[in-house]
């Protein structure tokens, strides 16, 4: 491999007329915690073969050339920098985080064809520890010594939250599936942030099964006002006490819209054919749903609680999650037995429950047979 001159090859134009650097995020809102791609792209406007090499670095010139965007020349700005992120909302004006990477010996050239690209997605947390946080950031790239500048992005990371559900009975804490069930997660959030779920009922608890709530008739045919539904999130994380879905209509799973049920024990008929969005922790959390597991209720099929001993959903709201996060986030309360509680068999002689949604209105949970839910007939 022949050693190059240190510096840029001459052109005939400066180099931020022939090329352009663009910053590609793969989301543009994250979630605290989750990872942060983004693809830093250089792009050779020009009709001319461009030698990129790094300012005051030892060159190579790499035979076979390399293949994508070399790490270095990511991190080729002023003084090895790479981004320049600025916190859009700080206390602290015009606050930034900046981190330089020195080379640690020589660096292979980029020869770029006319019209032609080359780039690279970097995972920025692993080089960021800021993007770590709940924020907004402006993030800029410049580099080659700041000869080239890509327009600006914003990425917006958000706190991870969880639901306080403040019922009659006491609160559950709810935490979420972001990245199993986004779309599920985003819809629940929606309708907390609108107060829809404050004054609906829980109304259908069925011992050793699930309870079921969120509906705005409070007879179980509700869906959200404006009548959206969601596409299923089907998972292969398990149904086990403490659990929490979406309902759904049996003959169609993209059809789950407000009501959500949490399991009483383990439900392994649900695995794959529901939807989980979320999971209960603490010890309170399932203090209160055993409260509510306790009530006596009408019985089948619709498993009413009584009367004088209706579970109010007074609020939902929602909190960012501590710092401290739980160790157990299946959803499985600690300790818990993962084994199908048993249930009374006059009432479930070798049935499973399933949160669904008729196909002739809006949710109603059945009973169905756990051979064949998809044809069994639906209750009345």
């Amino acid at each position: 491999m022949a050693s190059l001159p240190v510096g840029l090859e001459q052109t005939p134009s400066p180099l931020a007329h022939q090329l352009r650097a663009v910053l590609r995020p793969e989301r543009t809102v994250i979630v605290a915690g989750e990872q942060i791609w983004v693809e830093f792209l250089l792009i050779n406007t020009s009709d001319e073969t461009l030698v990129l090499t790094l300012p005051n670095c030892p060159m190579v010139d790499p035979d076979p050339p390399v293949m994508g965007l070399p790490l270095e020349h990511i991190f080729s700005g002023k003084q090895y920098r790479a981004l320049v992120i600025e916190e859009v909302h700080s206390l602290l004006s015009g606050a930034q985080s900046q981190v330089d990477r020195h080379p640690t010996g020589p660096v292979p050239l980029v020869r770029l064809a006319p019209r032609s690209s080359v780039g690279r997605l970097l995972e920025l947390t692993n080089y960021y520890r800021l993007l770590r946080m709940g924020g907004e950031y402006r993030l800029v790239w410049r580099p080659y010594n700041g000869e080239v500048e890509s327009e600006p992005i914003v990425i917006r990371v958000m706190p991870e939250q969880q639901a306080v559900i403040d019922t009659n009975y006491g609160l559950m804490k709810m935490r979420f599936y972001y990245q199993q069930a986004p779309l599920h997660v985003k819809n629940f959030v929606e309708l907390v942030e609108q107060r829809f779920y404050n004054f609906k009922t829980i109304h259908r608890v069925i011992p050793g099964g699930l309870i079921q709530g969120g509906c705005p008739r409070g007879d179980g045919h509700g869906l959200r006002d404006d009548g959206k539904r969601l596409s299923a999130e089907f998972s292969d994380i398990p149904f086990e006490r403490g659990t929490v879905g979406m309902a759904r209509a049996m003959s169609d799973p993209d059809s789950a819209s407000c009501q959500f049920f949490i399991c009483l024990d383990r439900q392994p008929s649900f695995d794959g054919q529901q939807t989980v969005f979320g999971y209960l922790v603490d010890q309170e959390s399932f203090n209160t749903l055993d409260k509510i597991a306790a009530l006596p209720t009408s019985g089948p099929p619709r498993f009413r609680p009584l009367e004088d001993q209706k579970v109010y959903i007074r609020t939902i709201s929602l909190e960012n999650v501590p710092q401290e996060r739980s160790a157990n986030p299946t959803g499985a309360e600690s300790g818990s037995t993962t084994q199908p509680s048993q249930v009374d068999p006059e009432l479930l002689p070798g049935r499973a429950m399933w949160p669904v949604i008729p196909a002739s209105g809006p949710s109603v949970l059945r009973v169905l047979p756990r051979s064949n839910p998809a044809t069994a007939p639906a209750d009345e």
